[in-house]
């Protein structure tokens, strides 16, 4: 194919071809991200609908306590003042800059006077349905521009999924991977920060402009500092590009670029924490000593060093795991561009290097590994649709291989997704869903009546808390779960609440709401006595 060599100006502001609209492919004007036919508003309106289908009907399996605890249960404390704010609050080790959105939503109802328990509860997911929009509209823009640098003309022979005339690319085939995968809508719905981070990293690395990326990958990192990790191979291309054509003073730029776009994200990032906090705090600074530097992560339970690649990998991966293996075939790099190998290379490059980063971590989540999914989904849709084998055809018609391959990842893909979602650990958002019915307690004419208190007995932070059952309960206690590390080395830490009543669940029921101490074991006495951690607490007793 024929290539036309980029000029400086271009080179500077990408800092590489692979992070550039450039020249090449140009005149390749299928297939273009900006093509209106595909992402038509109707075509989002629809994606953003079945987004919040799966995030309000289909949904009923909970994942983390993050879901709730580091974001809408923190603004409806600081809305509403009530309800429970978890130890990393206290320890200034999250920013409240996600939270923020349902700080400004739940304002909002409370203002209009529509804060009931149905609108409190659906309104988080509506921002998360949006933002999973967003992160499938991105996945396929970022696979228009490996079709641009690809240069090829799309695959002609119609498949499922496919009703566009101009046929068959990689960001078609992307963005339908992205809506079936099932761990995009396990997770991808949710109200984790993991999700926005997603975005940010989506967006910041299809920006040409190293400023426009700094911008976006500043706003990452400030939400979630592990962002800069899946970004650092994308911005050493552009140091790099800036470095090949301007030498010495195109990394003089760089720096000055990046010094100025830190010092306006560490701004903002503290400006909001000295809003929720009271004062000076630099809440990514906080989280990097406790988590990595002291090895406190380890409270929240460990894995082997390997277990991303062993594990997280090929887990999220399936059924995916099928194709990415061909990647290896040098025919595969053979085919492509330079500018397409670019920027498959650096796609595969930052999936590698954030697993072995976050492989000295020894505190390991599925969740954490989110954020480089859809790079993992483009590199699939590009080997369905390009790969020699998968090209085959049989006596002029489609290729068959491709045709079964793809009515598998989809059939299998949905069917994983509504076994886990629907099926699987559905019982904490069962429960939480009863009680904001009002369907637990009722007034003689059968209308709601509000639980005067109710105690959640589950492991930390199991449920949600009053962001899911607004007006419903007036008091509502859970489990406390903060953790009193006693050995900096081995972080290890006193018995919480939590600990104690799964080891003796009789006993501390008793003196919980009794307040009765145990006769018989002096050693479980003296810790329910000894410690204002587990004092009597009748006010929330069952037989009020």
């Amino acid at each position: 194919m024929h290539q036309r060599k980029s000029k400086q100006g271009v080179e500077e502001e990408s800092g590489s071809s692979c992070c550039s609209e450039g020249t090449h492919g140009a005149h390749h004007h299928h297939g273009s991200p900006s093509t209106p036919s595909f992402l038509s508003p109707k075509r989002i309106l629809q994606v953003f609908l079945l987004r919040l289908i799966m995030s309000t009907v289909l949904q009923h399996c909970a994942d983390v306590p993050d879901e709730w605890w580091q974001s809408t249960e923190v603004a409806y404390h600081n809305v509403f003042g009530v309800g429970h704010l978890p130890w990393e609050w206290s320890a200034e080790l999250r920013s409240y800059i996600y939270p923020l959105p349902f700080d400004f939503a739940f304002r909002l109802l409370r203002l209009l006077g529509i804060d009931t328990a149905l609108l409190m509860w659906l309104v988080p997911k509506m921002i998360a349905s949006a933002a999973a929009t967003a992160i499938d509209i991105q996945t396929y823009r970022l696979g228009a521009k490996l079709d641009k640098d690809l240069g090829l003309v799309p695959t002609k022979d119609k498949q499922p999924g496919d009703r566009g005339s101009e046929g068959l690319t990689v960001a078609k085939i992307a963005f339908i991977f992205s809506l079936a995968h099932w761990f995009t809508g396990y997770i991808g719905v949710r109200t984790q920060s993991n999700v926005l981070e997603t975005l940010l990293l989506l967006t910041a690395t299809m920006q040409t402009n190293f400023l426009t990326f700094l911008f976006f990958a500043g706003f990452g990192c400030a939400l979630r500092m592990t962002c800069v990790v899946p970004l650092t191979p994308f911005a050493l291309i552009h140091v790099f590009g800036s470095i090949r054509s301007r030498g010495i003073r195109g990394l003089a730029q760089r720096v000055v670029e990046l010094a100025i776009m830190l010092c306006f994200w560490l701004a903002i990032s503290m400006s909001v924490d000295f809003m929720f906090y009271g004062k000076w705090t630099l809440t990514p600074l906080n989280f990097f000593l406790f988590n990595v530097l002291k090895g406190h992560s380890a409270i929240f339970g460990t894995h082997p060093w390997h277990w991303y690649f062993s594990t997280a990998f090929p887990v999220v991966s399936l059924p995916f795991t099928l194709i990415l293996p061909l990647l290896l075939s040098p025919s595969v790099w053979k085919r492509m561009a330079t500018p397409a190998r670019w920027r498959v290379g650096i796609m595969c490059f930052s999936i590698v290097f954030t697993m072995a980063v976050y492989s000295l971590v020894p505190h390991k989540e599925l969740r954490f590994f989110y954020p480089v999914v859809p790079f993992m989904i483009i590199i699939a849709a590009f080997l369905y649709l390009h790969h020699p084998w998968l090209l085959q055809k049989q006596a002029g018609g489609p290729s068959q291989p491709r045709f079964w391959l793809f009515m598998f990842f989809v059939v299998t893909n949905v069917l994983t997704y509504l076994i886990i979602s629907v099926g699987y650990r559905r019982g904490t958002l069962d429960v939480m869903a009863e009680v904001r019915s009002g369907a637990v307690l009722t007034n003689n004419d059968g209308t709601p009546k509000v639980i005067e208190h109710l105690d959640i007995l589950t492991g930390c932070y199991a449920t949600a808390g009053y962001s899911y059952v607004h007006g419903r309960v007036k008091n509502l206690r859970t489990m406390d779960c903060t953790p009193v590390v006693v050995n900096e080395a081995t972080s290890e830490t006193l018995p919480t609440e939590r600990d104690v009543f799964g080891d003796y669940p009789v006993e501390f029921v008793r003196w919980v709401y009794d307040g009765v101490a145990p006769t018989d074991n002096t050693e479980l006495s003296d810790l329910l006595r000894g410690q204002q951690r587990f004092p009597p607490s009748t006010r929330h007793g069952l037989h009020n």
